[in-house]
C-alpha cells in the first residue's frame, strides 16, 4: 500500500511541463475565439447588389429626333430595376421603369434583340440640333450603378 501511495505522491509532485501545455491550449483557444469572431463580423456584412451586365447599342435618327437603344447581348434586364437618363445639351430627361416597360410593350424584362425607341421631341418636346451633345445613361436602381454610359451619334 505504501508503494502505491509513493507512486501517487511522485506523480503529483512531478508536474513539470504541465503549465506549458495548459498555456498552449489557452492561447490556441483564444486565437480560435478571435478568428471566429472576426469571421462572423466579416461574413455578416451585406454586399452591394450586383449590377447586371449587358451590351447595348445606341443610335440617333436626327430627322425624327428619336434615340434607339438596342439590347445586343448579355443578361436580360429586369425593367422594374432600370432607369434611363438622357442628357441633351445639358438638359436631363428620365425614363422611369414604367415608361421603359411601356416602350417595350409591357414586357417585364428587356431581352436580347429588343429595341427601346425614345422620341425626344414627342416625349419631352426637345429638339436635337446638329452638334448637340447627347449622352445616355442606363442605371440599375437596386445597386445604384450605371450599367452603361453612351454618347449618342447622329445616324
Amino acid at each position: 500500500m505504501y508503494k502505491c501511495l509513493y507512486k501517487i505522491c511522485k506523480f503529483i509532485k512531478n508536474c513539470d511541463g504541465v503549465s506549458e501545455v495548459v498555456g498552449e491550449v489557452l492561447l490556441t483557444g483564444i486565437v480560435v475565439l478571435f478568428v471566429s469572431m472576426i469571421s462572423v463580423f466579416v461574413f455578416s456584412i451585406d454586399r452591394p447588389a450586383d449590377a447586371p451586365h449587358a451590351d447595348l447599342q445606341v443610335w440617333l435618327d436626327e430627322t425624327s429626333d428619336t434615340i434607339y437603344l438596342k439590347h445586343r447581348g448579355g443578361e436580360p434586364l429586369a425593367v422594374d430595376e432600370l432607369k434611363v437618363v438622357v442628357l441633351v445639351d445639358g438638359t436631363e430627361m428620365v425614363l422611369s421603369p414604367e415608361n421603359v416597360s411601356a416602350k417595350l410593350g409591357g414586357n417585364e424584362s428587356w431581352m436580347m434583340g429588343d429595341v427601346i425607341e425614345i422620341g425626344v421631341m414627342a416625349d419631352w418636346g426637345i429638339s436635337i440640333e446638329s452638334g448637340d451633345p447627347v449622352d445616355l445613361l442606363l442605371v440599375h436602381m437596386p445597386s445604384k450603378q450605371v450599367i452603361q454610359q453612351m454618347a449618342v451619334t447622329v445616324s
